[in-house]
């Protein structure tokens, strides 16, 4: 099928991706397809019947026909074509994942599984294939088997997490959670289920799972990892610092754990304790890419430019395609003011990852920052275009639409700037001078009503910071050395 990889990769509508070829009788059949559409299913159960012995091995054809089937309740024979559509495409691993997912959406998981398994070793790690294969093996009653892909899939995940893949995480994390329901004793299936949580972005969730857990996992250094990323997710930096550091105490030679630490440290503002912890682990022969960005970062956020670019130096030349690395170092010079190396590095950044939208964006204000804004408009708005709810984007597209004229479409951008982020105060500032430019005095005046009340609540928001007692767990210190 020219089409198989591209349906392999992404989600895809089974019944238009197995779409290879025409049946012999395509008129008869189109009819059938638009009698599915209408939910006329026992109409065009014979027109079906009829493909079928026309061109028995056309996928598409028995795909709509083993539903078609089980919409009229017939599911003995749906289950036979389902069988019959895997067993004429035993190396299609797109056709093995429809068959399975028929199957295991009418009742017959166990053979879900089996073909799922097959279209599993013909494309390995893919994630439709092992969440669906996830699901059936829970629902067959093989945990350990359901164990394993999930964990496959939090693998391939924790690489390739994607607009598309995300998708996925909401149908895993309920198999996840179903499997900790089901052995709820089990530790390996709690943190298992507390990690789809947490990348699924349901900290509280983690929370809890992880907390029924607290006696039974003294000596396990992952459960110490997820507790700080969960406590962290939860702005409890006082808990996440302690399980960060037990976590650590209980396998020392993890960089992972090192990283994780080092992340708690940098997430709570403490960047001076994170450089100390990285410093003091360099000097103990730990190096990597990873760890000298990490520390890249926090000399970065410390403030400390020069430092920071020497760091992303010492990770390039371990891994000249890191491209975050270029990434901070083009940050970093557009820090020190020095706008010639800043866009060499942020343009290198963006070769490296040519998905990456931060680069854009970075770029884009530092040929704004020189008046290059012929460079900078087009880059804007492929971050638009892509991320319509960019806040920060969306404001400085419309300041640069104005500043050159075209007034219609910078107040559409800063309207959108002001819709994703109603607290976006430059935005609702421009597009008061823009109205009242305009003569527009009544929507100039609401928009500049709206930088005064967001101006007003930060203020009342410091002041009770200020006035608001400390608490002594919520100080983060230097980690010994």
């Amino acid at each position: 099928m020219p089409c198989k990889i591209r349906l392999i990769l992404a989600l895809w509508p089974l019944v238009a991706g197995l779409a290879s070829a025409t049946p012999a009788n395509s008129g008869d059949y189109q009819k059938a397809l638009d009698l599915l559409k209408q939910a006329r299913n026992a109409e065009a159960l014979p027109l079906l019947e009829a493909a079928r012995k026309s061109d028995p091995d056309d996928p598409d054809v028995l795909y709509n026909l083993a539903g078609c089937y089980f919409s009229l309740d017939r599911s003995m024979e749906g289950t036979r074509a389902a069988e019959d559509l895997a067993g004429r495409h035993l190396h299609d691993p797109v056709v093995l994942l429809a068959a399975g997912s028929l199957l295991l959406d009418h009742g017959s998981p166990e053979k879900a599984a089996r073909i799922l398994s097959s279209a599993d070793t013909l494309a390995p790690g893919n994630p439709l294939v092992l969440n669906l294969l996830a699901s059936a093996q829970l629902k067959a009653g093989d945990s350990a088997g359901a164990a394993a892909s999930l964990e496959r899939l939090l693998s391939n995940l924790r690489r390739t997490l994607s607009p598309g893949t995300r998708a996925i995480l909401a149908s895993a994390s309920q198999t996840a959670a179903a499997l900790h329901s089901a052995e709820s004793s089990s530790l390996a299936f709690g943190t298992l289920a507390a990690e789809f949580d947490l990348m699924a972005d349901h900290p509280q969730q983690a929370w809890d799972i992880l907390h029924s857990f607290t006696g039974a996992a003294a000596r396990d250094a992952d459960y110490y990892k997820l507790l700080a990323l969960a406590a962290t997710r939860l702005n409890r930096p006082a808990e996440a610092l302690t399980a960060g550091r037990h976590a650590l105490q209980l396998a020392p030679e993890r960089q992972d754990l090192l990283l994780n630490l080092a992340g708690i440290y940098q997430t709570a503002r403490d960047n001076h304790a994170a450089i100390s912890l990285l410093q003091d682990a360099i000097r103990r022969g730990a190096v990597s890419p990873e760890i000298y960005f990490a520390l890249a970062l926090s000399q970065f956020n410390f403030g400390s430019y020069e430092a920071a670019i020497r760091s992303c130096d010492r990770a390039l030349a371990l891994d000249p395609k890191f491209d975050r690395a270029a990434l901070l170092k083009g940050r970093s010079f557009e820090k020190l003011s020095k706008p010639r190396e800043a866009i060499e590095w942020l343009s290198r950044a963006m070769k490296l990852n040519p998905g990456c939208e931060f680069c854009r964006y970075e770029l884009a204000t530092v040929f704004i920052g020189q008046s290059r804004l012929t460079e900078a408009e087009p880059l804007l708005r492929q971050v638009v275009a892509a991320t319509p709810s960019n806040s920060s984007a969306q404001y400085e597209l419309g300041k640069l639409l104005d500043a050159r004229g075209n007034t219609a479409e910078a107040v559409t951008a800063l309207q959108a700037a002001v819709a994703a982020d109603p607290d976006q105060d430059k935005a609702w500032y421009l597009l008061s001078r823009i109205f009242l430019r305009l003569g527009n005095k009544a929507q100039a005046d609401r928009a500049m009503t709206s930088v005064r009340e967001i101006k007003q609540r930060r203020l009342h928001a410091a002041e009770e910071h200020l006035s608001s007692p400390s608490k002594s767990g919520d100080t983060l210190t230097k980690p010994p050395l």
